[in-house]
């Protein structure tokens, strides 16, 4: 990618490239996405982060040969768990007050569910034919 310097000229920034220097396996990569989107869609709204984070993170997507479609989903995926992340999720909020229950007592039965949640989102990231199989069948 291109930044403006702000002396008129532009210079070239290394997104992430350093992942692709330390590793060629794309799986530190892909577990990095999970951590800094679970944190971001905890504390900020999935679009807003989207917007910081994708012209940043796709660059890398195609140097480890990810199928966009397949990271994408990841993204949204994990974007979506970390709305309901506690204790900061907005979603987590919301469901609290709605079913008229405190955040401590939410959490704390929560707790199996975002572990499931969590091993589901791990399966999605590392056994991408889960997310490809269905646009592949239909030539997407």
């Amino acid at each position: 990618g291109r930044a403006f310097d702000g002396g008129g000229e532009h210079r070239r920034i290394q997104r992430l490239d350093l992942a692709f220097f330390v590793s060629n396996n794309p799986a530190p990569f892909l577990l990095l996405t999970i951590l800094v989107f679970l944190v971001l869609g905890a504390v900020l709204e999935g679009l807003p982060a989207l917007i910081i984070l994708a012209p940043i993170f796709f660059p890398v997507v195609s140097r480890f040969g990810i199928d966009p479609l397949h990271y994408g989903t990841l993204v949204v995926a994990t974007l979506g768990l970390g709305l309901f992340l506690p204790p900061f999720g907005l979603g987590f909020f919301i469901a609290c007050a709605l079913g008229r229950t405190t955040v401590e007592r939410a959490a704390r039965s929560y707790v199996p569910y975002l572990v499931s949640l969590l091993l589901g989102l791990l399966i999605v990231a590392f056994v991408p034919w889960l997310t490809l199989v269905l646009p592949r069948l239909l030539n997407l």
